[in-house]
Order: structure tokens, then C-alpha cells, then sequence
């Protein structure tokens, strides 16, 4: 089952899909503060009940280069495809109440 989602910073802005994904460079912002199609992801489980993909209005998937624990402005790009959807965009939730 696949949900749409948004991913709201903790002072009101959302994260943004830059043109709706499809870059490897200044690929996300989070200067909106109303969320439209850019802002707008489809939660996409990955097949194993623990990992989910991310996938943009536009088709394409957030990746974390390199499996994560990259440290630089284009350590998330927005340009895999349903083809190359892979452990780079499988992302594990973690939610906790507070």
C-alpha cells in the first residue's frame, strides 16, 4: 500500500522536490511553506516491511548516494527510476511518539 506524504521541517517548511525530481545536484529544498505537487511524496514499500522508497510526483526516487553517510549539499539526488530502484532508495522510518 502506498501513501502520499509530506516532509514537514520542525519551524513549518516542507521539503521540496527540485522541478519534481530528477536531479543529481541541488536536488532538494526546504524553503516552502505550503505544500504543492513539488512537495508531495509517495511513500512506496520496499518489499521487506522495514524500508520504503520516496518516490516524486514526477516518478523519479530520493537516493541517499552511497547508502548514506555522505556529508556534502548533494548527498540526496531525486533521479532514480522505478528501473534502478535500489538499496540507495530504500529508507528505513523510525517514528517514536513524544
Amino acid at each position: 500500500m502506498s501513501a502520499v506524504c509530506t516532509i514537514k521541517t520542525t519551524n513549518g517548511h516542507y521539503l521540496t522536490a527540485v522541478d519534481e525530481g530528477g536531479h543529481t545536484t541541488n536536488a532538494i529544498q526546504s524553503d516552502r511553506t505550503v505544500a504543492s505537487t513539488r512537495e508531495k511524496f509517495t511513500l512506496v514499500p520496499a518489499g521487506d516491511s522495514f524500508h520504503y522508497g520516496f518516490r516524486s510526483s514526477n516518478g523519479n526516487y530520493l537516493s541517499a548516494v552511497g547508502g548514506g553517510g555522505v556529508a556534502n549539499a548533494d548527498s540526496i539526488h531525486t533521479d532514480a527510476t522505478l528501473s534502478n530502484f535500489g538499496s540507495w532508495e530504500e529508507f528505513q522510518i523510525d517514528c517514536t511518539d513524544p
